[in-house]
């Protein structure tokens, strides 16, 4: 398996309510030397995380049950942290991708993702 610049230092929170997407992209981005700080299945969670630990970097489902992406986005954003967002999901329409970006979103990714996708969006973001 390739893979891209090793980017240590940067602290990352994975949201999605699929445990396997949420633990595939840990993996994924820990062999880019990310340092995962937290996973969460829900919107909330994933503001709490982001409250506690202030990460560089967030993916988030955007369609989780109860408060999904768009939400945790949003609250996100209010909290003023300079964290980057990539939102996932499983079938974008021009409609979800551009309240996304309307929202806050750096990026978006179709899921399901490649380790190149990955690494491209990471670039993309600034980081490597």
């Amino acid at each position: 398996m390739t893979t891209g610049p090793r980017l240590y230092g940067v602290n990352a929170v994975v949201a999605d309510d699929m445990g396997v997407i949420r633990s595939a992209l840990a993996r994924i981005l820990k062999l880019q030397g990310i340092n995962v700080v937290g996973s969460a299945e829900d919107g909330r969670e994933a503001v709490e995380l982001c409250e506690l630990h202030r990460p560089e970097l967030v993916f988030l489902d955007i369609r989780m049950s109860g408060y999904g992406g768009l939400d945790a986005l949003r609250s996100i954003r209010a909290l003023g942290l300079p964290t980057r967002v990539v939102m996932l999901t499983g079938e974008a329409t021009m409609e979800s991708v551009s309240e996304a970006f309307d929202a806050g979103a750096d990026a978006y990714m179709l899921k399901p993702f490649t380790l190149a996708q990955i690494i491209a969006t990471l670039k993309k973001l600034g980081f490597g």
